[in-house]
């Protein structure tokens, strides 16, 4: 029960073991993790049939049954954005009151996520296996990618996306944004590195006075892209055009289009103000 690297995380072992059999401990962990990956996707997509969801937009709360959340309540909550409560019957779904609608209906799903990693054939819902903080992020992605497969399964957004030819944009976001009532921070991730679907770099962003910090990234893996680096900090004194593209945008506040050249490749670059309480950038990055 161990892979090259050592001991296997008591999580992936737990997961491999109650999703796909025992009998493929010896692979690595990361073939574990990428099959766990698939298997869940595979329950979801189950999941969205069983209870008959085939266009968006799709409604995490009709699955939370299935996985034995028996009540979902909004409630002030001070820090966590939700709170999954095992109990006698199954658990209590505890959702931050004051949220945007679209953080709400993550929350739901990316929870419903965590109830993978329940045995919730015990009465109440336990954890088999040795909760380690320091392989909190395991679990953590994996519901992720469960909560994005709730509202944005793959299998419709693959339609939506060829069926109409939806590239790569700004435009495109805000739309499907709206059709899945959804955030960029769960289209992005789904359309470049889940499915593939858009061939580009999506990438958000807090500017600083001096600097601009970028926080969430997704390159697709496209030869266009194999040369594109796009640093976690980027310096006010390093003369990066991506910079000085994403000021442009904080100071005049709308929908910048740009060409930019990038180890001597074309590419065009939207760049979107996002109004919080300190100016956040999406910019998405496609090759010409």
């Amino acid at each position: 029960m161990a892979d090259q690297e050592g001991d296997l995380d008591s999580i992936i072992t737990w997961a491999t073991d109650e999703y796909l059999g025992s009998g493929v401990f010896k692979s690595s962990r990361e073939i574990l993790i990428r099959e766990l990956r698939k298997t869940l996707l595979s329950i979801v997509d189950n999941l969205l049939e069983e209870t008959n969801q085939k266009e968006p937009e799709f409604k995490p709360e009709l699955l939370a049954p299935k996985r034995k959340i028996n009540t979902i309540i909004e409630a002030p909550l001070s820090k966590a954005r939700a709170l999954l409560i095992p109990q006698i019957g199954g658990f209590i779904l505890k959702i931050r009151s004051n949220m945007h609608p679209f953080q709400k209906r993550f929350s739901c799903a990316h929870e419903i996520g965590h109830t993978f990693f329940f045995n919730i054939k015990t009465d109440p819902p336990r954890r088999d296996f040795q909760y380690q903080k320091s392989r909190y992020w395991v679990e953590e992605e994996l519901s992720n990618v469960v909560a994005r497969e709730i509202l944005v399964p793959t299998f419709s957004i693959r339609e939506m996306v060829q069926k109409n030819g939806i590239p790569p944009s700004i435009g495109a976001l805000r739309y499907l944004s709206n059709v899945y009532q959804v955030s960029f921070d769960v289209l992005r991730p789904k359309l470049v590195t889940d499915t593939f679907l858009w061939d580009s770099v999506i990438f958000k962003a807090q500017v600083l006075d001096d600097k601009v910090i970028v926080r969430q990234r997704d390159i697709s893996k496209g030869i266009s892209y194999r040369d594109v680096h796009i640093p976690r900090v980027i310096e006010k004194n390093s003369h990066c055009e991506l910079f000085t593209d994403i000021l442009l945008t904080v100071k005049r506040e709308h929908l910048k289009d740009r060409e930019v050249i990038l180890k001597g490749k074309n590419y065009r670059m939207e760049t979107l103000l996002l109004k919080y309480k300190k100016p956040v950038v999406t910019c998405v990055l496609t090759s010409k």
